[in-house]
Formats: structure tokens, C-alpha cells, sequence
């Protein structure tokens, strides 16, 4: 019980952290402000530490300006509402 307590203390503080200094990740659809995070890059793989409460997020790859393939940008844009039509009505 009381371990739990910690956990969520330790949390709170941190997502607190986060939300101060914490990178701010920008829709690049919408161009709207989705939350802030902090990123790792860490043997190839990306890890998005801190997000709560948002939509799920779609990273993709940002083609370079120029022909220089040594460092990638990537942009997150969040995931589009299905469009099918709802089928219980009928």
C-alpha cells in the first residue's frame, strides 16, 4: 500500500518535470501543441517518455531539404478519427 503511494508521488513530481522542461511535440497536421515529452534516443529506438492523456500519436520520417542522410527528422502528427460509416443503426 504504501509503495503504491510512492509510485504515484514519484509519478505526479516527474510528469510535473516533464511538463515544465519537457520537449513540446507540435501536431504536424493541425500545428497545434499535443503535450510535452521527453525523448531518448537510445540503439536505434525511440522511446516517448511522459505522454498522458492525448491522442495516440504517428511518428513519421521528414524528407531532408538536401541530400545529407546522416541525421533524420521525424514529426508526430495524431491518428485521424475512422471515417467508415456507423453500421448498428441500420
Amino acid at each position: 500500500m504504501k509503495s503504491s503511494k510512492i509510485k504515484k508521488l514519484l509519478s505526479d513530481l516527474f510528469q510535473k518535470w516533464v511538463s515544465r522542461f519537457g520537449r513540446q511535440i507540435i501536431d504536424e497536421r493541425t500545428g497545434q501543441e499535443v503535450a510535452r515529452v521527453v525523448v531518448r534516443v537510445r540503439k536505434g529506438r525511440i522511446e516517448v517518455v511522459g505522454l498522458r492523456d492525448s491522442r495516440p500519436l504517428v511518428a513519421r520520417f521528414v524528407p531532408p531539404a538536401e541530400a545529407s542522410y546522416t541525421r533524420a527528422s521525424i514529426a508526430f502528427e495524431s491518428h485521424e478519427e475512422p471515417d467508415f460509416p456507423n453500421e448498428r443503426n441500420r
